[in-house]
C-alpha cells in the first residue's frame, strides 16, 4: 500500500474538496436492550431518505471488548449491520475510548486506570497491624466566610496551597445556607495547577441544602508532581441567586486508595530508618488488584499492608510505602493508561472479531478527552504523553491494517490540535504535555474535527498539512445554525471527506433536515 506523504498528500486532500464522500450518522446505542434495534431501524429508514451513505458506531456502542459480548447483545448488532446493509449504507466503527475506557478496557481489567504515584505514606507496626500515620490536617480557611451568586466582592476566589508532591489528598469542605428560596443551593469546588485557567485536577459541585444545618463534602485527588495548587470554591452559577457560608476548608493528606496493580505500577515498601527494602509475598500479604475504578465508591478500597509471620517486619517498624493510584476526574471519569501493553491483547481480540462480523473501512480511534496519564512507570518510558498517545495510535493503525489493509482511519482532533489544546498541553490529571504530539502522528491518520471554538484555525492547520478531515456537527443544536457553520466550512477546506451527525442526547428530530441541509449545499 503506498503511503502519500508532503506535498503529494496535500494536494490528493485538496482535490476532495467539494461534494462529501460521507455524509454519516453517529449510533450511540450498545445493543444490551432489545428495543435499541427498533430505534435504529427508525434512524435508518430517516437517513436513507435524506441522502445519508454511513453510518458509525461510536465507542460508546462497547465494540473495543465485542470478543467478550454474550450471544444475544452480538445478535442484536448483527441485526442492526443487517438493516445497515439491506439500507446500503457503509457501516463505520469508534473504537477503543481511552477517555472513556468501561466501554472497551475496563470490562476487561478495571487495573487498565492511568495511575497516579502515591509515594512516602507512612505506616507504623502497631499491634501487628499496619496503622497509617497521618500528618495533622490543615485549615485553609483564616475565618468562615460566605460565597454568593452572583459573586461579590470578598468571596472565596483561589486560595494558593502548598502540597507535597505525588500524594494523595482530600479537601473536606463544611458548609451551610439559610437561602431558602430553593431547597437546595449548589457550590462548585476544585483544585487546580497554578496557573491553569481551562482545566481541573479535580472539580465537584456539590448541593447544599438550605435549611442552616452543617453539611460536609469531600473532594478526593493526586498532588501530580506538583509542590503547590491553587483551590477555588464558589458558587455553581447565576441561574440560583443566593448565599452559602463556607465554616471550613480542611486540606489533609490520606493514605492510598484504589491502588493499580499492573506493569508500569509496583508496589515497594521499606524500612523508614533503614531503608530496608520489604518483599510483597515474604514480608507482607500480596497487595491485590483494585475490583473497579468506575465510578465506584472509590474511597472504600483502601490500601492495606499485612505483616506476615515469618517475615522481617518488627513491631514499631515505621514504613514508607509507595504504589499508584487511580483518582477519577469531576467524581467519575477515569481514563485508561495509553502505554500498559496489558491494552495489546484486548485490541488484538476485539480488532480481528470487528474484522470478522464487519469488516469496516472506516474506523474512528476514540481517543478523545483524555484526562490523566504519564505517571505511571510504562508512560514515563516515552518521555512524555505527546509521545505516548502517538505511539498508541501508530500501533493500532498497524493492528486495523493487518486485518483490512486499505482501513481509512481517524482519531478525534481535541488532544491532536496546537489551537484545542490549552493548559500547555496539560489536561486535568496529565504528568506531561501533549504539546508535539500533532508532528509525531502517523502521516496518514485523518482527524476527526468536532472542537468548535477553534474549528477555523484546527481545520485550517490540518488542511495545510494534508490530512484528510471528517467534520463532526449538529451536538443537539435546537436549530441548525451551528451544524450549518459547520458546513460551510467544511466545503471551504480542502481535505474534508465527509461530514457527521452526531447527537449524545438521542436527538432526532433535525437528522432530515441536516441531511437535506448537506445535499443543497451541495447542488
Amino acid at each position: 500500500m503506498r503511503v502519500l506523504t508532503g506535498l503529494s498528500l496535500f494536494f490528493a486532500c485538496a482535490a476532495s474538496a467539494g461534494p462529501f464522500d460521507r455524509r454519516l450518522v453517529q449510533i450511540l446505542y450498545n445493543y444490551k436492550d432489545d428495543a435499541h434495534v427498533e430505534k435504529i431501524a427508525k434512524i435508518l429508514s430517516v437517513a436513507k431518505a435524506h441522502g445519508y451513505t454511513g453510518v458509525v458506531f461510536a465507542s460508546s456502542v462497547g465494540l473495543g471488548d465485542i470478543h467478550r459480548w454474550d450471544a444475544k447483545r452480538l445478535e442484536r448488532f448483527l441485526s442492526a449491520k443487517r438493516l445497515c446493509d439491506e439500507a446500503g449504507l457503509e457501516i463505520g466503527v469508534g473504537v477503543w475510548s481511552i477517555g472513556y475506557a468501561k466501554e472497551s478496557f475496563f470490562t476487561v481489567d478495571p487495573n487498565l486506570a492511568a495511575a497516579s504515584p502515591v509515594f512516602g505514606t507512612v505506616y507504623r507496626l502497631t499491634g501487628g497491624r499496619c496503622v497509617h500515620v497521618p500528618n495533622p490536617p490543615r485549615e485553609l480557611l483564616v475565618e468562615p466566610c460566605e460565597i454568593h451568586s452572583p459573586r461579590q466582592e470578598g468571596d472565596v476566589a483561589t486560595l494558593r496551597v502548598s502540597v507535597k508532591p505525588q500524594r494523595s489528598y482530600r479537601l473536606r469542605i463544611t458548609a451551610s445556607s439559610d437561602a431558602s428560596a430553593r431547597p437546595e443551593w449548589p457550590i462548585a469546588a476544585n483544585v487546580r495547577r497554578i496557573g491553569a485557567k481551562a482545566d481541573y485536577i479535580e472539580y465537584r459541585v456539590f448541593k447544599v441544602k438550605t435549611d442552616g444545618s452543617k453539611q460536609t463534602f469531600e473532594l478526593f485527588f493526586p498532588s501530580l508532581d506538583e509542590s503547590e495548587i491553587t483551590v477555588e470554591c464558589r458558587g455553581y452559577n447565576r441561574i440560583y441567586p443566593g448565599a452559602v457560608r463556607i465554616r471550613s476548608l480542611e486540606l489533609a493528606e490520606t493514605e492510598p486508595q484504589l491502588v493499580l496493580r499492573r506493569s508500569g505500577t509496583p508496589v515497594a515498601v521499606r524500612n523508614a530508618k533503614t531503608g530496608k527494602m520489604f518483599v510483597e509475598g515474604v514480608d507482607y500479604a500480596e497487595i491485590p488488584k483494585a475490583k473497579h475504578v468506575w465510578p465506584g465508591p472509590w474511597v472504600k478500597e483502601k490500601f492495606a499492608i499485612v505483616p506476615l509471620k515469618g517475615g522481617a517486619m518488627r513491631e514499631g517498624d515505621e514504613l514508607v510505602a509507595d504504589c499508584y493510584c487511580s483518582f477519577p476526574v469531576w467524581g467519575k471519569w477515569v481514563s485508561a493508561c495509553m502505554a500498559a501493553p496489558e491494552l495489546d491483547p484486548i485490541l488484538e481480540q476485539s480488532a480481528a472479531k470487528i474484522a470478522e462480523l464487519v469488516n469496516p473501512r472506516l474506523w474512528v480511534l476514540s481517543f478523545d478527552e483524555v484526562r490523566a496519564g504519564g505517571g505511571c512507570q510504562d508512560c514515563r518510558k516515552h518521555g512524555d504523553m505527546a509521545h505516548a498517545y502517538a505511539a498508541l495510535c501508530t500501533k493500532c493503525m498497524r493492528i486495523v491494517r493487518k486485518h483490512r489493509p486499505d482501513a481509512d482511519i481517524y482519531v478525534w482532533n481535541d488532544l491532536v490540535d496546537p489551537h484545542a489544546l490549552q493548559d500547555d498541553g496539560k489536561n486535568a490529571q496529565m504528568y506531561s504535555s501533549m504539546k508535539g504530539v500533532w508532528d509525531l502522528l502517523p502521516p496518514d491518520l485523518g482527524i476527526g474535527y468536532w472542537t468548535y471554538g477553534p474549528r477555523e484555525e484546527g481545520m485550517k492547520y490540518f488542511s495545510e498539512r494534508g490530512r484528510r478531515q471528517l467534520v463532526c456537527a449538529y451536538y443537539d443544536e435546537k436549530e441548525l445554525k451551528r451544524s450549518i457553520e459547520w458546513m460551510d466550512l467544511a466545503r471551504r477546506t480542502p481535505g474534508v471527506t465527509g461530514i457527521m451527525y452526531c447527537t449524545w442526547g438521542d436527538n432526532w428530530d433535525l437528522l432530515g433536515a441536516f441531511g437535506d441541509k448537506v445535499r443543497e449545499n451541495e447542488d
